[in-house]
């Protein structure tokens, strides 16, 4: 967190971090990062300390309107709140999702009809989604490339 809070105040233009795996992270820090409005490509995959319910990630979103490409790789807690915001990014280009267990079919297809300038969408091992149904999107919205693995515990 004091990472983000220095580089939000001494870095304010910068236009890509990479905090893959920083699990000391919290929402905190992600309050801090809203300051720098510059941000284009943002990684936070892994950073499992980030509360979902906190509002902290649609509130960065919200104040960085020019991510192109934003990871949350396993954020478990992220839910369908935080990637509507993210479906208002409108020079959104990739987004990774992967394993993420709260986010719905009716939010991802409300995602690929908003984000026009979306290309790659990485969905795997989200739990709501299932084969038949990534199948379906990917025909409704050939022009984005839809990631999916499912790892089947049956």
């Amino acid at each position: 967190d004091e990472v983000c809070m220095y580089l939000s105040h001494c870095q304010p233009h910068l236009e890509t971090i990479d905090f893959w795996r920083c699990n000391t992270i919290t929402e905190r820090g992600i309050g801090a990062l809203s300051h720098c409005s510059k941000l284009r490509d943002l990684d936070l995959g892994w950073c499992l300390s980030i509360q979902g319910t906190s509002g902290a990630l649609a509130h960065l979103v919200e104040c960085c309107p020019d991510i192109e490409r934003l990871y949350i790789t396993a954020h478990r807690q992220t839910g369908d709140r935080e990637v509507r915001a993210i479906s208002g990014l409108k020079k959104l280009e990739q987004l990774d999702i992967l394993g993420n267990r709260n986010v719905t079919l009716v939010t991802i297809q409300d995602l690929l009809t908003s984000a026009q300038t979306l290309r790659l969408l990485d969905i795997s091992f989200c739990d709501q989604l299932g084969d038949g149904n990534v199948n379906q999107l990917r025909q409704d919205f050939p022009h984005v490339d839809i990631k999916w693995s499912f790892a089947d515990n049956q």
